[in-house]
């Protein structure tokens, strides 16, 4: 029985370089799977490394990606599930080269029967043919549109004037299917509307940003007021699930450390 380890990383265009390159996924991969797995320091060689790395003098994303193969064809009675969110916020070149490079591995791995999985997800633009791969349209799914609305009627305490009708049509439009930016934004328009600002709500919603990683970072550091409730009684928690989510900061960073620490080994 293969034991599983889940890595993943988040790309992040208004990030800082790490956070929005593939050369900043790589570093991040290779950490959390040498973190994760430390018996796998051992059957690379490090030194011989870093002797070709002080002559590059720096981690190119070629010699990451000779890590990784590696780390992979070594993994034995283990098994690697890899998560890659937001695929849309790299530059479409390198995602295109990353695509290509994890469709390799697992060719590789599954002729050498190692349990290798990787998931991609990304908003329809731009559109990358990953070939032998299975596909999921959340949008598409059966009843999650329906969710959303039935969410919107249940949730969104407006009233039923036409204003409030309007608002109601424009929410599930700027959704685009993200049913976590909904449930923000729903407890932002209910505070909106107790306030008796029943005139603003469709100014309001227009101007919350419909990406979701932006709508979050706005609440947490303008307007944590407006979180819900249930949110707002667990701010640390909710501050720290960001974070992480917003992007992988602690990975992007620890990399440069990690690697500082074998060079002087």
């Amino acid at each position: 029985m293969k034991k599983g380890t889940l890595i993943t990383f988040f790309f992040n265009a208004r990030g800082e370089q790490l956070q929005k390159s593939t050369t900043g996924m790589y570093r991040s991969l290779l950490f959390q799977l040498i973190e994760a797995l430390p018996q796998l320091r051992t059957a690379l060689d490090f030194h011989a490394l870093m002797k070709r790395n002080t002559r590059l003098r720096e981690w190119t994303i070629e010699l990451l990606k000779e890590l990784l193969e590696e780390v992979f064809r070594n993994l034995k009675d283990e098994s690697v599930t890899c998560f890659i969110d937001a695929l849309d916020e790299c530059d479409e070149d390198q995602i295109r080269d990353m695509v290509s490079f994890f469709e390799s591995v697992s060719e590789n791995t599954t002729a050498m029967d190692i349990g290798f999985q990787v998931c991609f997800s990304s908003r329809h633009y731009p559109h990358i043919t990953i070939s032998k791969a299975a596909s999921l349209i959340l949008e598409g799914q059966e009843g999650h549109k329906d969710d959303i609305v039935k969410y919107v009627l249940s949730e969104l305490r407006i009233g039923t004037s036409k204003i409030a009708q309007q608002v109601r049509h424009e929410l599930q439009e700027k959704a685009s299917g993200v049913f976590m930016w909904v449930v923000l934004v729903v407890g932002i328009l209910n505070k909106e509307y107790d306030g008796g600002r029943l005139h603003r709500l469709r100014q309001r919603l227009r101007e919350l940003p419909g990406d979701l990683n932006t709508l979050f970072r706005d609440i947490l550091i303008r307007d944590r007021h407006y979180l819900p409730e249930i949110v707002n009684e667990n701010a640390d928690e909710v501050r720290k699930s960001a974070e992480a989510r917003l992007p992988f900061v602690r990975y992007a960073t620890q990399q440069v450390l990690y690697h500082s620490d074998l060079a002087e080994a």
